[in-house]
């Protein structure tokens, strides 16, 4: 059961360890190492089984990320709620967050605030996959273009990708991707140019505008490589 556009369903929770077992051990069949499940708050939001629960929501989590762990496959949450975080921090196989709106929406580099949330409880923050070109200005259902979805931007999105020390996700259609670009991100052994620290807010941002001193709308990122 669900809510409005978000019409969907999620495994018992009594059934999710045995289910997510089922399900990672196919995938790791065929080569997947990590999975992610979208929309996570539209579980507190949508599902009446996990609003009405006050043990439902943990014993799904839980059941998830215990196959996951048997099964040696990392766990990415995305649209996660702060509560999720926090849960996270007894479930080692749950790694990273995604921190940032959908690429197709605009604004998916606005991560600098969800990240400081995520980095500090320990985990990997991870911004939206990306267009390395315009992708002949492909037209997305729902979504509008964008000023962020400009050739002059693409440098952006892959380094805040990168600084955001979470995974790197290419999703250019077929053969149209910037390979010269994409290079730039990584070694010559294929590995990602991360920093030490997750990129996020500077803490006097979170401040009233007239102490900060930094104007209303403006973004100040910070991250260091050791």
């Amino acid at each position: 059961p669900g809510c409005d556009i978000f019409a969907f369903q999620d495994v018992h929770p009594s059934q999710s360890r045995s289910f997510y077992e089922w399900f990672f051990h196919k995938g790791a069949e065929v080569g997947m190492t990590s999975f992610e499940p979208d929309f996570m708050n539209q579980n507190h939001n949508c599902v009446p089984e996990f609003i009405t629960s006050t043990s439902n929501v943990d014993a799904w989590q839980r059941g998830m990320a215990q196959a996951a762990l048997r099964q040696n496959v990392s766990v990415q949450w995305c649209y996660a709620t702060p509560s999720d975080v926090l849960a996270s921090l007894s479930m080692p196989a749950v790694t990273n967050f995604r921190v940032s709106f959908d690429y197709c929406y605009g604004e998916s580099w606005n991560i600098g605030a969800s990240s400081l949330l995520v980095w500090s409880l320990g985990a990997a923050p991870s911004k939206d996959t990306l267009w390395t070109t315009t992708n002949n200005r492909t037209a997305i259902p729902g979504c509008e273009w964008t000023p962020d979805h400009e050739a002059p931007a693409m440098p952006l999105h892959i380094v805040l990708a990168l600084m955001s020390t979470g995974p790197v996700g290419i999703s250019d259609g077929l053969g149209m991707s910037n390979s010269t670009l994409i290079r730039r991100a990584i070694s010559a052994d294929g590995t990602l140019l991360k920093p030490s620290k997750a990129i996020t807010t500077i803490d006097s941002a979170f401040l009233e505008t007239s102490v900060r001193g930094i104007p209303q709308g403006i973004h100040v990122y910070t991250t260091y490589t050791q």
